[in-house]
């Protein structure tokens, strides 16, 4: 954003000399450091505060000081004030930069002005000269209802003025800025309030800082770079720059081959945001230069900088993945003796794990908000373990690490609320030499979409695990088997359990009903679990008659689907004589050759 020019109608020279003054008001007297001057009677002081105390009529209140203004250098003007009601153009507060008059009446000079009519009461800097007044500066917060703030003015030797304010004791904000070039003028300072009967005394008024700063000569500083999205780089300074140079694409020289569409300047000349006319290159190693740029007093400043881009994405199912379980370190065959989580992940993109939580049932832990690059590994463990971790890789601490219990837990990794992956692992995973500890559970395949046992099983590293490396166990060209029915058997006469070789995707399941069919039997599915579901039969099965089952439709946990199947079932009963028979006896096997007889 570009410094308004204010047009002046007339040019005069300035007053030069010099004056200070600061008034707190701690010691109660206006006579003395400084001398105030005004309606004295019609004003009181008390507890470190100036506030009106005039009769119960409408009047005016005012003071004023000496005060001479020195136009070579930067200017500034600060003060505080509480109105105890609601501003308007009856009930107005100004504050005098500089005056021709001591009295502050018709005088020419530049004040601050809050209250008019209205609700829209902003602070608004004039000019006055010869009885015509010309708007420098309107700020944007509006002080409509009992305001308390303080306001600073500054003024450059180049023209330049700013407006800012805030709450008494927080900080300024920058409202307005403009190019204003008539001179200050005037010998004195003051404030002038006007109000009606019923706010005759609720004027009230803290410190007052009136000064020349001597000229910065210090030029401005890069305090840091931001990269809000792919095409904008935001660039934040130490002190206000001068728009016009700071608005120039040739002063932000970029490599890589990179063009600035345009520029946007904060209101307080601060941050600049140069929007790039395409994407910056991710990954990549980028130089920029900042030349000619100059702070309002017109110092250079002349630096580079240079800085990677990741674009990093927000990891959903799948992108992030549970790949190594350290759930019980004791005994320690080489690796620290404490529980750890191995995350891995498995896209081409950067990703941010700001938000990111590790969790089971007992406790949720925060994982701290790192960028995790592409194929890349990361150890997640308790805070206190983050150094002996270290030299495994990457290190991630998580604030309130949950205990992982030795036989079995289930963790989940989720942003809010979003499910990014879950593994309920038990100790059963584990090949029955290495179920005692020491030993890790890793993900076979890190690409397989399931998280059941058949992906997991004990490292085989001599170390017990490989936190922050490829995996012991990895394996990514294990072919992805067909899921299909292992057993299908009759429970009792109304029920019957169906297992099945492969975890089974739990939407297919239950979502699908109708693919589960017998005819003349009406069926009622109930998932037990991953592997098996239990099918409940109207009217019962008869003892000893074969049924027909159809089976479609299923997705197995991996994603892959069943072929259409028809099996025979049924409620078996005891044998009865010749129901069965032996068929083969082999005897007497021979060393060589066949060696049996039907």
């Amino acid at each position: 954003m570009a410094l308004r020019t204010v047009t002046p109608l007339l040019f005069c020279l300035p007053f030069v000399g010099f004056g200070q003054f600061v008034d707190d008001f701690a010691d109660s007297n206006l006579n003395h450091d400084p001398v105030w001057v005004g309606t004295l009677d019609r004003l009181t002081v008390s507890n470190g505060r100036l506030s009106t105390n005039g009769p119960a009529e409408s009047d005016t209140a005012w003071l004023s000081s000496e005060f001479q203004p020195d136009g070579s250098d930067t200017l500034s003007w600060q003060w505080s004030l509480a109105l105890d009601f609601d501003p308007s153009n009856n009930n107005t507060v100004r504050f005098y930069l500089a005056a021709s008059d001591s009295s502050l009446a018709e005088t020419d000079g530049y004040y601050v002005r809050l209250g008019e009519n209205g609700s829209g009461d902003v602070l608004r800097l004039y000019h006055e000269h010869n009885s015509v007044t010309t708007t420098v500066l309107s700020g944007s917060a509006i002080y409509a209802n009992a305001p308390s703030l303080k306001v600073q003015i500054i003024r450059y030797p180049s023209g330049i003025w700013m407006l800012k304010s805030g709450l008494e004791d927080g900080m300024f904000q920058h409202l307005d800025s403009a190019v204003y070039s008539e001179p200050v003028q005037g010998n004195y300072a003051g404030i002038w309030c006007k109000y009606t009967s019923s706010n005759s005394t609720r004027f009230s008024f803290g410190h007052v800082y009136v000064d020349s700063i001597p000229s910065d000569t210090t030029p401005p500083r890069l305090t840091s770079l931001h990269v809000a999205n792919s095409s904008q780089i935001d660039l934040f300074f130490s002190e206000p720059l001068d728009p016009s140079s700071a608005s120039q694409v040739s002063h932000f020289p970029l490599s890589a081959a990179l063009d600035i569409d345009s520029i946007g300047i904060t209101t307080d000349s601060m941050v600049v945001s140069l929007l790039l006319s395409g994407p910056l290159p991710v990954a990549s190693s980028i130089h920029l230069s900042i030349e000619g740029v100059t702070d309002l007093a017109g110092n250079a400043i002349d630096t580079s900088v240079s800085f990677t881009f990741y674009d990093p994405i927000v990891p959903s199912t799948g992108d992030l993945i549970i790949n190594e379980i350290f759930a019980d370190p004791t005994p320690s065959f080489g690796l620290p003796d404490a529980e750890f989580i191995e995350i891995y992940n498995t896209t081409t993109s950067y990703l941010d794990l700001s938000d990111i939580t590790l969790s089971d049932p007992g406790k949720q832990g925060l994982v701290s908000p790192v960028l995790l690059g592409p194929y890349a590994y990361a150890i997640l463990c308790d805070t206190a373990f983050f150094t002996d971790f270290s030299s495994y890789g990457t290190v991630i601490p998580v604030v309130n690490f949950p205990s992982l219990n030795n036989g079995g837990d289930d963790i989940v990794l989720a942003r809010d609320s979003n499910l990014i992956d879950q593994v309920n692992y038990s100790n059963e995973w584990h090949i029955p030499t290495s179920s005692s500890g020491g030993v890790s559970l890793e993900r076979i395949d890190p690409y397989h979409p399931c998280s059941r046992q058949g992906n997991w099983s004990s490292s085989v590293s001599p170390q017990g695990g490989t936190p922050g490396q490829p995996n012991s166990i990895l394996d990514t060209n294990t072919a992805l088997p067909r899921p299909r029915v292992e057993v299908a058997v009759a429970l009792d006469d109304s029920t019957l359990l169906v297992r099945f070789n492969e975890a089974l995707n739990t939407d297919s399941v239950e979502l699908t009903y109708a693919l589960f069919e017998m005819a003349g039997i009406d069926l009622t599915l109930e998932y037990l679990n991953e592997y098996e579901i239990r099918l409940s039969a109207t009217p019962s099965f008869i003892p000893g008659e074969p049924y027909e089952l159809s089976v479609a439709g299923l997705i197995s946990c991996a994603g892959v689907h069943m072929t259409d199947t028809t099996l025979i079932t049924g409620l078996p009963v005891s044998p009865g004589r010749f129901d069965l028979v032996f068929t083969e006896v082999f005897p007497h096997p021979l060393s060589q050759g066949p060696g049996f007889r039907n």
